[in-house]
This record gives C-alpha cells, sequence and structure tokens, in this order.
C-alpha cells in the first residue's frame, strides 16, 4: 500500500461497507414499522351500560393498527369462570365485537347485559387465541384485563 491510489481505493471499499451497513439498518427499521402498522391487538372490555353499574357489555375490542383477520379465540371469566369462543372473520381497527355470555357459554347480544353479580369472585376477564393481519401472519393472542375495578374487588372479598 504505497500509492495514494491503493489508499483511496480501501477508503472507498470503508466507505461503501458503511453505507451498506446503514442501508441494512434502514430496511430493518422500515419492516419493523410496516409491521407494527399492519399488527392488530385484540383485548376484553367491560362496558358499564348503568345504572346500576355492575350491568354492561363485554367486548372483544381491536386497538390496534390493523385488522384483525380469520379470529379464533376464548373469552373466559377468570378465574374458573364461564368460557365462550368467539370465531370471526374480521374487526378492524377501532372496532369491536360483543360477547355477553350466558349460562349455556353462549355468545349474547345487546339486549342481554351481563351483570357482574352473576358472576360472583370473577374479578378478570381473559382472552386467548389467535388472529391474522392482512399480510396473513399469524398473531397470538393472549390478554387479561379487570371486570371490575379496584373497590368492588375489595368489596367482592371482604364479602367471601
Amino acid at each position: 500500500m504505497n500509492s495514494p491510489l491503493e489508499w483511496l481505493t480501501l477508503a472507498l471499499v470503508v466507505i461503501t461497507f458503511y453505507y451498506a451497513v446503514q442501508t441494512h439498518r434502514t430496511v430493518r427499521e422500515m419492516r419493523k414499522a410496516r409491521e407494527a402498522a399492519l399488527r392488530p391487538h385484540l383485548v376484553p372490555v367491560f362496558e358499564p351500560a348503568g345504572p346500576p353499574r355492575e350491568r354492561g357489555n363485554i367486548y372483544v375490542m381491536n386497538v390496534g393498527e390493523g385488522a384483525a383477520l380469520d379470529i379464533d379465540v376464548t373469552l373466559h371469566l377468570a378465574p374458573d369462570g364461564m368460557r365462550s369462543r368467539l370465531q370471526t372473520p374480521m374487526i378492524k381497527s377501532g372496532e369491536r365485537r360483543i360477547w355477553n355470555p350466558t349460562l349455556d357459554g353462549s355468545s349474547g347480544n345487546p339486549d342481554h347485559p351481563f351483570y357482574l353479580d352473576a358472576a360472583p369472585g370473577r374479578t378478570r376477564l381473559h382472552l386467548v387465541g389467535r388472529c391474522r393481519d392482512v399480510a396473513r401472519v399469524w398473531h397470538t393472542i393472549d390478554e387479561s384485563t379487570a371486570l371490575r375495578d379496584g373497590w368492588h374487588v375489595i368489596l367482592d372479598l371482604e364479602g367471601a
């Protein structure tokens, strides 16, 4: 490496390698951003239809950026409560599907609201299953949310 041309060639190789690495990182970040924009996120939600505040509806809601497709989930009242399966072709981002369990475990409807008093000792909604995004990638769902606020849980435990 005596001539300046050899040094310039080496510098050019190093710079080209640096830009190749940066381009690879940029592509990886863009792929992650695209996947996040397509990813659905299904969660169980209890919405009071009060009064009384203990009466309401249970929903499966998509809070993700992308639509959920080929949904196959089981929602149950935890611990050890009713279970009901929900299969639906799609829930768009921001959309929700009602799930008011009945004694036989089938899905209900808004004309028959869910009563918290009908599920004593049940403190959580648990959603388990899977769905696809619009790129046809499967996503596992395992979400849980409080069925009652902390005050109701304390009162339930004191009464037990």
